[in-house]
Parts: C-alpha cells; structure tokens; sequence
C-alpha cells in the first residue's frame, strides 16, 4: 500500500486534478486489512471490495478489474479466499 503513501504525500508525479481524484478514493486505505497473514483476512473486507474496488495503484495504466459480480457472488468468492476463522471455545 505504499502507492497509497506516495499519493497521499505527493510523492507521484501526475497532473494535479488526477492527483486530487486519487487522493479522493484513498478512504478505504486506514479500513483494509493486513494481508500478511491468512488469518487477518476479512471476508466481509474482501466482498466489498470485490464488488468497488479502489486502483491501489493509480499511476499505472493498469486499474484494478470491475467484476460484474452480485452481492452473493462476492461472498462466495471472499469465502474461499479467506475462509471463516474458527472459533475459539
């Protein structure tokens, strides 16, 4: 997430009004979840972002995919790549 750093500092060269568009979409940076470990993965995180995905990384031509994908389709999908967690008794 270190793109979203640089846009936040202006360390990204780009036009100013695209910069501000960037910087206007970074809200979701402070809520995503730690992807170092299986275990921190959110599944509710993960459906949200599957159905509006923010480009983590916007000076690339490059954006993040818009998957015509339902509100269950999103959670299957975020259920298989971050399984529930057990619960501990």
């Amino acid at each position: 997430m270190g793109c979203h750093s640089d846009v936040r500092a202006g360390r990204v060269e780009a036009p100013p009004a695209l910069l501000a568009g960037w910087r206007a979409s970074l809200h979701s940076l402070p809520d995503a979840p730690d992807l170092a470990g299986a275990s921190r993965l959110d599944p509710a995180w993960i459906a949200e972002y599957l159905q509006r995905p923010v480009d983590l990384r916007p000076h690339l031509e490059a954006t993040m995919p818009r998957l015509p994908l339902d509100a269950r389709d999103a959670r299957d999908l975020a259920s298989a790549l971050a399984p529930p967690r057990a619960s501990s008794a």
